[in-house]
């Protein structure tokens, strides 16, 4: 299930409108040096080439179809669309994802990578999955550790979300074939080269994104490149009061152990909140999941939040 790129990557890939019955995916095709030579019409002869086939999964047997993506019309860039009849989702419970391959005529350019169509986004301050409230509890891996199989569905039957880092392809496959969600940690990335991770941030399981205060004006460029990703950002003092709507990401993410105290925060945002503390790098990957409950127990006189995650103390914390 690796993902195929070019270096100059021109694609954007996402889903639109989703129910039961129908799924809107659009495939987004932009070269400033195509655009410099003709405007893309539907009468460009059809310049992309492409479908769309699954659904696949590791875990279950399943009746793959292809649907062929079409011209959506005029514009400023060459936009295809499919429209998935009974489409099936990402999930934890069951992983299941598309494959996409296209080809840009005129270019040669080519496209060969997986979509995975999650019902995942906030409400209020809970996450909602699949319309039923869904606690993140994430972890983080031990350095230079690789993980096999096995402990990939370990983690899927104990509802564990992995913390990972956009230059771990590898993981990020095995996360998406075994149903393990991912937060992907871009806090140490500089906003420049966002457009070279970006096919990492359309693996299935990477359900939502951490950046740092000091990255908040690139949240429109990142919700470009990615608009089905939730995005959250680290709290520092102020953050919360000082942010406009427009500027306000998805989801916060507070430090358990600072003196921020957690009834103000609450005052100030109606967003989801996930708590974290720091831990030993040492500690077991069962223990660090021991730990997510216990703080989520430590905090439960005050609130229930929307998720809890024990991470190794970076210098981003």
């Amino acid at each position: 299930m690796q993902q195929v790129i070019q270096e100059n990557f021109p694609w954007r890939l996402f889903h639109g409108d989703v129910s039961d019955a129908q799924a809107y995916v659009y495939l987004e095709y932009s070269s400033s040096a195509d655009l410099d030579h003709a405007p893309f019409a539907p009468n460009n002869s059809a310049p992309i080439d492409a479908v769309l086939d699954g659904p696949h999964s590791d875990l279950a047997a399943t009746l793959p179809a292809r649907t062929a993506f079409r011209d959506a019309g005029p514009g400023q860039t060459l936009l295809s669309a499919a429209i998935l009849n009974d489409p099936c989702f990402w999930t934890p419970e069951l992983p299941l994802w598309y494959r996409v391959q296209a080809k840009h005529q005129p270019t040669a350019q080519s496209l060969d990578t997986i979509l995975g169509i999650r019902r995942l986004g906030c409400r209020g301050p809970n996450f909602m999955w699949n319309n039923r409230r869904y606690v993140f509890r994430m972890i983080d891996l031990r350095a230079g550790d690789r993980p096999n199989d096995e402990q990939f569905l370990a983690w899927r039957q104990s509802c564990t979300s992995l913390r990972l880092l956009p230059d771990q392809p590898i993981l990020l496959d095995q996360a998406s074939r075994y149903g393990v969600p991912v937060v992907l940690d871009l806090r140490e990335l500089n906003p420049s080269v966002w457009h070279q991770v970006y096919p990492t941030l359309r693996y299935p399981a990477v359900a939502m994104a951490i950046l740092d205060p000091r990255q908040a004006d690139q949240l429109p460029q990142l919700r470009h490149l990615a608009p089905n990703l939730l995005l959250g950002m680290t709290i520092q003092s102020g953050a919360v009061e000082s942010s406009q709507p427009y500027d306000l990401p998805d989801i916060w993410f507070w430090p358990a152990n600072a003196t921020t105290h957690l009834a103000n925060l609450l005052s100030q945002t109606d967003r989801p909140i996930i708590a974290y503390r720091t831990c030993s790098p040492t500690l077991s990957y069962d223990d660090s999941r021991i730990e997510c409950d216990r703080l989520q127990r430590d905090l439960a006189p005050h609130t229930q939040l929307g998720g809890y995650a024990v991470w190794h103390l970076t210098a981003s914390q």
